[in-house]
């Protein structure tokens, strides 16, 4: 996982901006851009609203929080279904209900679905090289691994770069 100042500077290095531009494009000095991607500083909340607006990112790529119970999943569920275009898919029993075990669902916006077919692609690879550990035997194998996931931890974040608005109100 990357910090913080990670993000800042990846998203920041992808989009090709030198930290004194993205200085200006932000309003934040360049001497705190740089104790932020050096991690020797974290924003306060109203800060890293205006480094999420000069990236042109969601401030969610930036905030960690725990989602350990269903209520947490539920509520993600339901708040994206209120503000997005959302299909729930399931097979039915006898008496009309819901089969838990088949229960998918998918969006309405293609941009998204393209998204997170994406996203499924790099899970995917990050699955298969999880699993088999046999690849990475030597200290040699292990750097590969290290880069292979560093590389896919990249890809992870770039598909979440996207200002495409979805909103139903919108």
């Amino acid at each position: 996982m990357m910090t913080l100042g990670e993000k800042i500077k990846y998203y920041r290095s992808t989009l090709g901006i030198t930290q004194a531009q993205f200085s200006n494009l932000s309003g934040i000095g360049l001497s705190t851009i740089k104790k932020l991607e050096c991690d020797m500083m974290n924003p306060k909340p109203k800060m890293l609203l205006k480094i999420a607006d000069a990236l042109g990112v969601s401030i969610n790529i930036f905030t960690d929080f725990d989602i350990v119970t269903v209520s947490d999943v539920m509520s993600l569920i339901t708040k994206m279904d209120e503000q997005v275009e959302m299909e729930f898919n399931a097979e039915y029993d006898e008496d009309g209900n819901p089969i838990p075990e088949s229960i998918k669902i998918s969006f309405k916006h293609p941009s998204l679905n393209r998204k997170l077919a994406d996203y499924v692609k790099v899970k995917d690879l990050q699955n298969k090289i999880d699993t088999d550990k046999t690849l990475y035997a030597t200290p040699i194998d292990m750097d590969n691994y290290k880069r292979w996931d560093t590389s896919l931890e990249e890809d992870r974040l770039s598909i979440c770069r996207s200002n495409i608005i979805i909103s139903k109100d919108l």
